[in-house]
């Protein structure tokens, strides 16, 4: 502190002995105007200097994430590290505050500032906060909102409880390039006031009792010693307007404020280069990662059918069916096929866990069911056989629920076994529902030595079946409550006289007028099939 006083002072010092070189009438017209290019050159330079710093931070934040908080009000860890970055970068630019907010109509909620931490005070104001706008907000604010950019021009704040400010702000956008929220860095324009009235004194003082020869050393001594070290730093921030982020080569030597900071600026420059190296690294990583994954979401999908009318030269039964994962790809899966010209085949099942190994898992599944279903045999035989081979290997512990039919299209006899799935609805002609209610058996993949039960039913013309996985009856809203069996049948009941793809389609509303904006939790998979026997002549 003592050495930083020190040379407050020599520069103090210095200047002051300059001025005392003017003459009366010449120092009083240089430091009318001498004032006025100082107090304008450093609002400019803190305008400039807020502009850039926040463009890089907006840059660095999360869009995706940030708009979240003011929803939930609740902090995770990111938040807390952002609110911990955001500090440190306050405390290094010299900012009075630093905060983020999600702009309204005529206001502004609080998401963050950086002084204020858990439990405490610190800041001016506290997640969810609000703030209403004032002449500043509407005259500058408002239109850099609408237009989603960064202040174009100095923006100088009334005193609204928190003193006069410098001010600027930036948008921060996320994936889709939406507006999610704007950061502002403040500084106190008290502070150049101050700065600038210090000059002022000096500079009259100098050039009463200075004279007219020296007056043109000052000028040269001034910008030697102020104006090339501020159009020097003010480089650095071109160079974060133009992308470049690049660290001067030459070292300013001043022995003054102004290199103070100016080795600050330097040491800012070399923690956001580290930032964006390794933010830069990490979106490489995660652009490759999206990219495989949109290819095995692809394939994942290619893998069901997709094509309905499933079977248009058979008439005796219409299908439809979809898959909503929760992630990239997902562990759903259904199929169905003709094993010949009277019987078809259709399954549902679900993988345990998520993403991409369940999806890998599902992979085989689907394979080693429906080869062991073109072979022929009950569905309960089909199980058997393929439960002993998905057990071969399964060091991961993987398992499948699974409900498989197998109808024939002549006789409307279905046969069919559930190895741990949810029960399918049977939905009758006359308007009846009722579940398929057995005791299931173990899940695939489970025990090698599993035997399954098979149960049997007759369809009459006009009965469908309606197949599902548990991320349909386990879809949650916002207060976690659950989408349920019973929702289920009364959406099912109200589906009569519609196509099957009509009634999945209405059923997938439901759960989504349900859920509203919750994250999708689980995979989301349903099947319905109806039977629709030809009529015999007589």
């Amino acid at each position: 502190m003592k050495k930083r006083e020190k040379r407050r002072g020599r520069l103090r010092s210095r200047l002051a002995a300059q001025f005392l070189a003017g003459t009366l009438g010449l120092s009083a017209l240089l430091a009318g105007l001498g004032y006025y290019f100082i107090r304008s050159s450093y609002i400019r330079f803190y305008a400039d200097g807020a502009q850039d710093v926040c463009s890089a931070l907006a840059a660095l934040i999360d869009g995706d994430r940030i708009g979240v908080y003011l929803k939930t009000g609740e902090k995770d860890d990111y938040y807390r590290e952002l609110q911990s970055a955001l500090e440190a970068v306050r405390e290094e630019i010299g900012a009075a505050y630093l905060y983020v907010f999600a702009p309204q109509e005529d206001c502004f909620y609080y998401i963050l500032d950086a002084g204020a931490q858990d439990g405490e005070k610190g800041g001016v104001c506290q997640l969810g906060d609000v703030y209403q706008y004032g002449e500043t907000e509407y005259r500058y604010l408002v239109p850099d909102v609408k237009a989603k950019r960064v202040s174009g021009q100095v923006v100088l704040g009334a005193d609204v409880g928190y003193g006069r400010s410098v001010s600027a702000w930036a948008p921060i956008l996320d994936s889709q390039g939406e507006l999610q929220a704007m950061i502002e860095a403040d500084y106190h324009l008290e502070e150049v006031d101050q700065a600038a009235a210090r000059f002022f004194i000096l500079f009259l003082a100098g050039m009463l009792s200075g004279m007219a020869l020296i007056l043109t050393g000052l000028m040269e001594l001034v910008k030697r010693r102020i104006i090339c070290p501020v159009e020097q730093i003010t480089d650095i921030f071109t160079s974060y307007r133009e992308g470049c982020i690049c660290a001067p080569e030459k070292t300013l030597r001043s022995r003054d404020e102004i290199e103070l900071l100016y080795e600050k600026f330097v040491e800012m420059i070399e923690r956001i280069n580290r930032y964006v190296r390794d933010i830069r690294s990490v979106t490489a990583e995660k652009e490759r990662i999206g990219a495989e994954l949109s290819i095995a979401r692809q394939i994942q999908a290619d893998m069901l059918p997709s094509l309905f009318p499933a079977f248009p030269d058979c008439a005796e039964i219409d299908i439809y069916a979809l898959m909503h994962p929760a992630r990239e790809v997902g562990g759903d899966f259904y199929d169905f096929f003709l094993t010949d010209r009277t019987h078809l085949a259709f399954l549902i099942a679900d993988v345990s866990g998520k993403g991409v190994p369940a999806a890998l898992f599902m992979v085989i599944a689907k394979t080693l069911l429906k080869n062991r279903a073109a072979m022929g045999g009950k569905p309960n035989e089909i199980f058997e056989s393929v439960n002993r081979q998905l057990c071969e290997g399964n060091q991961e512990g993987f398992f499948v629920t699974a409900w498989m039919g197998a109808l024939d299209l002549e006789t409307g006899i279905l046969e069919y076994a559930n190895a741990g799935h949810n029960p399918p609805l049977l939905l009758r002609k006359d308007g009846g529902a009722e579940w398929i209610l057995s005791v299931p058996d173990f899940v695939l993949a489970g025990f090698a030595d599993m035997r399954y039960k098979g149960g049997r039913l007759r369809l009459e013309a006009g009965d469908r079946l309606f197949l599902y996985t548990d991320g349909v009856t386990e879809a949650m809203d916002a207060d976690e409550l659950l989408y349920g069996e019973a929702r289920l049948l009364r959406t099912l009941a109200g589906c009569g006289g519609m196509s099957v793809q009509e009634s999945i389609a209405s059923v997938l509303e439901s759960i989504r007028g349900f859920s509203q904006e919750q994250e999708q939790s689980d995979d989301i998979t349903m099947l319905e099939v109806e039977y629709l026997p030809r009529q015999r002549e007589l």
